[in-house]
């Protein structure tokens, strides 16, 4: 039996979810609180380091129903856009400043504390309509509940499994050539 991804359907955009347990809502336009579920770090085409932060909705002011769903956010590390995780960290409570080029530090300080934010929509170059952040967070000044906590926790889980199973998919390399001494013409 196929395991079928269908894009297109509203149902479960925002991700998948297994047979024991309700699919992930789309999330909405409006105000949401979130917290980061994991991040993966790269380079943007410019060369310069990228954060992508997978955020799960805790709390939906509006009724409840877009807990669970997923928003990406993507930090990158220059001069121009320090501005957003400068935002970032002081809606999470960060008072001193930190290397942000150290991964665990900087994930640290983006997972310390769930961040109020207002969701948009932004159709991708690929023509998929995706929510996303409008670049400002808001400090949460409420209780952490044990139902965020629990969300949070799943989520996590989700990130880092989906993270394995990408890179478990990924082509090997290529075997390193052997090079004998003899081989070297000097």
């Amino acid at each position: 039996m196929a395991f079928v991804i269908n894009p297109s359907e509203g149902e479960n955009g925002s991700g998948g979810g297994g047979s024991d347990r309700t699919p992930r809502p789309d999330v909405r336009e409006g105000k949401k609180l979130v917290w980061s579920a994991g991040c993966n770090w790269g380079t943007s085409q410019a060369g310069n380091t990228k954060i992508g932060v997978r955020f799960v909705v805790v709390d939906d002011p509006a009724d409840g129903t877009d807990i669970r769903g997923y928003v990406w956010e993507t930090f990158t590390l220059t001069q121009t856009a320090a501005w957003k995780l400068q935002s970032m960290a002081r809606a999470v409570g960060q008072k001193e400043p930190w290397d942000a080029e150290d991964q665990d530090e900087t994930n640290s300080v983006i997972g310390h504390a769930p961040v109020w934010v207002n969701i948009t929509h932004e159709e991708g170059s690929d023509g998929v309509v995706r929510p996303r952040i409008d670049g400002s967070f808001t400090a949460y000044a409420g209780e952490l509940t044990e139902a965020m906590e629990k969300v949070v926790e799943e989520a996590e889980e989700h990130h880092k499994s989906a993270n394995q199973a990408k890179s478990s998919s990924a082509p090997p390399m290529p075997a390193a050539p052997s090079i004998k001494d003899e081989d070297i013409p000097f």
